[in-house]
Formats: structure tokens, sequence, C-alpha cells
């Protein structure tokens, strides 16, 4: 069988998804499934450091798209079989309908929509279209998840009555009593 050839909106030479997301499509347990064949970044620089990068990984051309119309171009691009996504929230809707619109499977970062109602809107264009949605909630599969989990239904750690979480995060990332510029959107309750 053919891999799978991924489109992936969100990917940078660096950050997130370049971290968390895609190095483990280069792993030889998935590599044979699947290619990543094209990347969109918001910018038209960050797209071609990303595309040579990936090209380079990949051992193939990997083409680079940017900004909204990227949306588009990487939906109707005929070397991509699968958008994978991996942007803010906020824009999860305005990045999968064109993938959507094309018939192309569709594996969303985080949670589908900004809401229920977005997330009501690609269920619904989805099932229409007959593509499926594969949302990528990790943390709430992880094996550690699993294992706590286990002990605690257990009961071999005894009743639990509270928990305490201590965990080590990027300065930048939302969590605490600052949160730089780059991520004060997860702040406001609309999002």
């Amino acid at each position: 069988m053919a891999p799978i050839r991924i489109g992936f909106i969100g990917l940078s030479s660096r950050g997130w998804a370049s971290t968390n997301l895609v190095p483990q499509l280069f792993h030889p347990l998935l590599s044979s499934s699947y290619s990543l064949t094209a990347l969109s970044t918001s910018s038209e620089a960050s797209a071609a450091s990303a595309a040579a990068k990936y090209s380079e990984l990949a051992g193939h051309p990997v083409k680079g798209y940017h900004g909204e119309q990227g949306f588009v171009d990487i939906a109707n691009d005929p070397n991509v079989d699968m958008v994978a996504v991996s942007i803010k929230v906020t824009d999860h809707l305005k990045a999968v309908t064109p993938a959507i619109e094309a018939g192309k499977d569709i594996f969303v970062e985080w949670v589908p929509g900004n809401g229920y109602e977005e997330t009501l809107k690609i269920a619904e264009a989805a099932k229409r279209k007959g593509v499926r949605v594969l949302v990528g909630a990790q943390a709430t599969h992880g094996v550690y998840l699993n294992k706590v989990k286990e002990l605690i239904n257990s009961g071999k750690i005894g009743r639990v009555l509270s928990t305490s979480v201590i965990l080590s995060a990027p300065t930048e990332m939302p969590f605490g009593g600052l949160t730089s510029e780059v991520y004060s959107y997860t702040a406001d309750i609309h999002n």
C-alpha cells in the first residue's frame, strides 16, 4: 500500500508541530505508512525554510505554502491525501474547511473547532463529504495517564481525595500568572 501523503498546516522549521508531532512521521514504524509532501505556515519565508528542512529529512520535495491561501492550496494539492492541522484553535475552521471541501481526511491537533458550534460545523461538513476527522488529544490518552488511572482504580494507593500537578513547560506557555503575547488568545473565554 502506498503511504498516505500528508499536507501539514502549521508545520514550521521549529515550534510545537516540528518537535512534538512530525518527528514520528520519520520513525521507521511510520515512515512506510505516511509521507510528508506539503506544508503551510504563516509566512512565505517560514514556508520556504520549513520546506527546505523537511525536503532534506524526507528525501523528496516537500512543497511550502503560506498564509490563509495556503489552507486552500494544500487542500487542492494533488499530492496531498490527508491534511494535518496544528495551529491556533481560533483558525481551525478556516484551515479545515478547504480540506473537507476537497474531500481530504483531516487530523486536527487539540480540539476540532473553537467551541461547540464550530466543532459541529466541521463534523457536519465532514459527514456530508464523507471525510474523516481525527482529533489529536494525546494527553488524554498518554501511557502515563492510563497508568495513573489503573493505580487509582485498583485501590493500591488508597482512596484519592485530591491531586496536585507539577509540570515543566516553556516560559511562553499559558500556565500560571504570566502568558506571552503569542499565547494570550488562550486567556479569552471565547477561545
